[in-house]
């Protein structure tokens, strides 16, 4: 084992044949870029839980009429909705966003489900 060890020749470490980083840096023109400004987003921009939010209420308005007679369900959402702002105006501890969602959620489910039991009587007579 010591004979391979002895007729290996020994480790060298060659000089690099690049520049060394500190060179190059020199060698840079760098240019500097003021932050980008950042806009606000547009008014009409949909985010993920926009989104979200109006297939859920989407899906639950045209449900609900599964679930029960349309009429009936149409005037349960309409009485929540109703009952369900009286509270929000009275307690007026939500935080906005919440209100907003809440209320577009219920008024997404209403609408629909009115469009649903129309398209019903309409189609279905």
């Amino acid at each position: 084992m010591t004979d391979d060890a002895e007729n290996q020749p020994e480790f060298t470490v060659e000089t690099p044949s690049c520049p060394s980083a500190a060179d190059w840096q020199r060698t840079q023109n760098r240019v500097e870029l003021p932050p980008p400004e950042i806009q606000p987003p547009d008014r009409w921009q949909f985010g993920m839980r926009d989104m979200f939010l109006t297939t859920a209420a989407i899906a639950v308005g045209l449900a609900g009429g599964n679930w029960m007679s349309a009429e009936v369900f149409v005037g349960v959402i309409g009485g929540t909705l109703i009952f369900g702002f009286l509270i929000a105006m009275v307690l007026e501890r939500l935080d906005a966003d919440v209100q907003r969602y809440l209320g577009i959620g219920f008024l997404i489910v209403y609408l629909t489900a009115i469009v649903s039991l129309v398209a019903r009587k309409l189609l279905l007579g």
